[in-house]
């Protein structure tokens, strides 16, 4: 079992890079300088490393959320996929009435993130 604060890490990382990301876009967008598309290009590559990260080691719950959550599904679609994953592999919780408090968790990760 991965312990809370490597996933508040690995999560406030990913945040952090696309908050660089979409400032590094804006400020090409606005100064057409390439410094800030290459600084731009380095750091999708290293939001691309971290979510294959993510996939290996997707034994959290949240992380497993978060990555759907990353992939453009909507929470309740999320939790309920991480629910059936989880009863097909009898993982516990399956239910998605649990899964749901991990997700609430999660908000609470990604709340943090944002300051």
């Amino acid at each position: 079992m991965i312990n809370n604060e490597y996933i508040k890490d690995v999560i406030w990382a990913i945040e952090d890079l696309k908050k660089l990301d979409k400032f590094y876009e804006k400020e090409f967008e606005r100064t057409k300088d390439t410094s800030f598309s290459l600084k731009k290009d380095q750091i999708e590559k290293y939001l691309f490393d971290y979510e294959e990260m993510v996939d290996k080691i997707e034994s959290s719950i949240e992380l497993r959320l978060y990555k759907y959550l990353n992939k453009g599904y909507r929470a309740t679609k999320a939790v309920e996929k991480v629910a059936e994953e989880n009863y097909f592999n009898d993982i516990e919780p399956s239910s998605v009435r649990r899964v749901w408090e991990h997700y609430k968790k999660l908000q609470r990760i990604l709340k943090t993130a944002v300051k």
